[in-house]
């Protein structure tokens, strides 16, 4: 019984931070580059680690839409969305104003790295190559000269 209601209260969780996420994609704008970012990444990883004996030893087969639910939830919060008013990381807004520099990953033509205003790490950030038309660094330099 206990399993279930702590299944429960994490399902609910992952739901809150996919609204937050829906929300902070509103913000953004237009897109204009779509991919993943390491942001949060290990957080909901060990997160999933830890309440995956929980989903397993439930005895219905309802753990099984458990997992795939958990499992959708966390691809959605992986996605990164770079827009005319900032960037939806996580479930995040970050504003343009607070993007302080970026840079691009060297050996990586889809990767770069950005400084937010307030933190002291970097955020990686991966784009589709399939979806960029022009190179990378031509529109990162015109993003941040339209902000």
């Amino acid at each position: 019984m206990i399993s279930y209601v702590i299944v429960l209260i994490y399902v609910l969780y992952m739901v809150f931070k996919s609204y937050r996420s829906s929300k902070a994609k509103k913000q953004i704008g237009t897109v204009t580059l779509a991919g993943y970012s390491d942001y949060k990444k290990i957080f909901i990883t060990l997160l999933n680690l830890f309440f995956l004996p929980f989903i397993v030893t439930l005895k219905s087969n309802g753990k099984y839409g458990v997992l795939f639910l958990l499992i959708l939830l966390s691809a959605v919060l992986d996605r990164m969305y770079v827009g005319d008013k900032g960037i939806k990381v996580h479930d995040v807004f970050i504003p343009k104003e607070d993007i302080l520099h970026y840079y691009m990953v060297e050996a990586s033509v889809n990767q770069f790295e950005i400084f937010i205003r307030g933190r002291i790490d970097v955020v990686r950030i991966t784009v589709n190559k399939r979806k960029v038309e022009r190179p990378l660094e031509e529109i990162l330099a015109e993003w941040k000269l339209i902000g």
